[in-house]
């Protein structure tokens, strides 16, 4: 299932209480989801990592009572926080594949009776799981049996690229040089995927996923807010081009730095802003994929009907998806220009057509 749909399934099982494991490579955004669900569901969120605890983080610690006769169990950290709970909670169980066999069995009577011993979890505590798969290379040791069975279903994630751009890269300001990338690549590659081109490896290098795309996109903008160089962004071996192989690796950093020399031969962007019928409309799908992109970031109040013109130029040319991308992009990017006499023409012109549907990555 994709993010969207892994979302859904688990906000009903947590409004009803059933435990849900999430299954998914690495860096796809599993704790983003569980985060999602508890904003949804105004829940406090309890993040615990199993792979770093030991079977009393879950247990408690042993502990005499004063006249030496017995012992207890004493919660501590996160658990006395969980047993403690009053308020609609979120327990998120993170990467717990990692976690050691004798961990597992600590964790595994909560998740099905909701009690370890004496400790009782209240019932407004919901448990969500995630974990890697094996295959993935990341120390996943398995999970017990008798543990999975206590959740009541399993769900896989998928990585989705469209899903990402318009809830993560847009509204996170992403660098519209990896969206443009990425839009492309998307859609010249059929199926193969470089927004998700995960390859467990045991070299210490990181591979093309939509984490380490966003670390990325980080590593751009904290260049331009230093003030740097902008021809770094065209220029193999600069430090910049080092810094994001060392994000999303050599392959796609080299890919991702040819793409971007295609700026130098873009329509002036000012033009495009200011007079749009005397701008060009680029042939080359790749130069277009950066004008459109880079085009809704600076729409404003002030030039939405010039850009609005230059959408209609792009599908005179034959380009009608990507006018549908470009203005669909401009109000995400802008929803403040909603509420302008511009978008209401445009909404009620033929163009406002291009809403119906029409996307690059469909």
């Amino acid at each position: 299932m994709n993010p969207n749909e892994v979302f859904q399934s688990t906000l009903r099982a947590v409004k009803y209480g059933r435990p849900v494991l999430i299954v998914g490579s690495p860096g796809i955004g599993k704790t983003t989801v569980v985060k999602k669900v508890a904003k949804s569901l105004g829940m406090d969120l309890v993040i615990t990592t199993p792979a770093v605890a030991d079977p009393t983080d879950a247990k408690g610690l042993g502990f005499p009572s004063a006249d030496g006769l017995s012992a207890k169990f004493l919660p501590f950290g996160e658990l006395l926080q969980l047993l403690n709970a009053t308020r609609p909670t979120l327990w998120f169980i993170d990467d717990l594949g990692q976690a050691t066999e004798a961990v597992q069995a600590s964790l595994m009577p909560y998740i099905l009776a909701r009690r370890c011993g004496e400790h009782v979890l209240p019932d407004c505590v919901v448990i969500v799981a995630a974990t890697n798969g094996r295959g993935h290379k990341a120390n996943v040791r398995g999970i017990l049996e008798p543990v999975k069975s206590r959740f009541h279903k399993i769900v896989q994630m998928e990585a989705s690229y469209p899903i990402w751009r318009e809830e993560f890269a847009i509204p996170m300001e992403v660098p519209v040089e990896i969206i443009a990338y990425l839009d492309y690549a998307e859609k010249a590659t059929a199926g193969k995927s470089c927004f998700n081109d995960f390859v467990p490896s045991a070299d210490i290098v990181n591979s093309a996923i939509p984490r380490t795309w966003a670390n990325a996109g980080d590593l751009i903008n904290d260049f331009r807010l230093d003030g740097g160089d902008e021809n770094e962004l065209f220029t193999v071996g600069s430090v910049l081009y080092h810094d994001v192989c060392g994000a999303i690796g050599f392959e796609q950093g080299a890919k991702l730095w040819q793409f971007n020399s295609l700026k130098s031969s873009l329509p002036d962007i000012n033009v495009i802003l200011s007079k749009p019928r005397d701008a060009l409309v680029p042939k080359d799908l790749n130069a277009l994929f950066l004008v459109i992109n880079t085009v809704a970031v600076k729409a404003t109040e002030k030039n939405l009907a010039n850009v609005i013109e230059y959408g209609r130029m792009v599908a005179e040319k034959g380009y009608g998806e990507f006018q549908a991308v470009m203005m669909k992009d401009v109000f995400l990017r802008h929803p403040e220009l909603k509420h302008t006499n511009e978008y209401v023409r445009f909404m009620t012109s033929k163009d406002g057509d291009v809403f119906n549907g029409m996307s690059l990555a469909a």
